[in-house]
């Protein structure tokens, strides 16, 4: 397995919403979380084709979507589209969310 080309979510003090969308090819993507004070509600969010947002639950929970930790690494499987970070519920410090994809050899 070798990481590839990644896209940086959000880097910076972040409040209460959504980032800037990017655009993500498709594929096996690790997202990568760091921060000094983190919200009490973060998620991976994909647009969906009529352009609502969709919370994506990391590959390894099999319940209903749960939020991410700060300094923390989640694996998925996501389509390929829009992809973005929505933070509710406080003010995070020193955030960086980047999300990287992974290629099997």
């Amino acid at each position: 397995m070798a990481a590839s080309k990644g896209v940086v979510l959000c880097s910076a003090n972040s409040t209460n919403a959504a980032t800037t969308p990017v655009y993500w090819p498709g594929g096996f993507a690790c997202l990568m979380i760091s921060a000094t004070v983190f919200p009490t509600t973060c998620f991976l969010q994909v647009q969906n084709n009529d352009g609502t947002w969709i919370n994506m639950a990391p590959a390894t929970v099999t319940s209903s979507p749960t939020t991410i930790s700060a300094n923390s690494g989640y694996g998925y499987n996501l389509p390929a589209g829009q992809v973005r970070m929505n933070l509710t519920g406080g003010t995070c410090t020193a955030l960086t969310a980047v999300l990287s994809s992974v290629a099997f050899d």
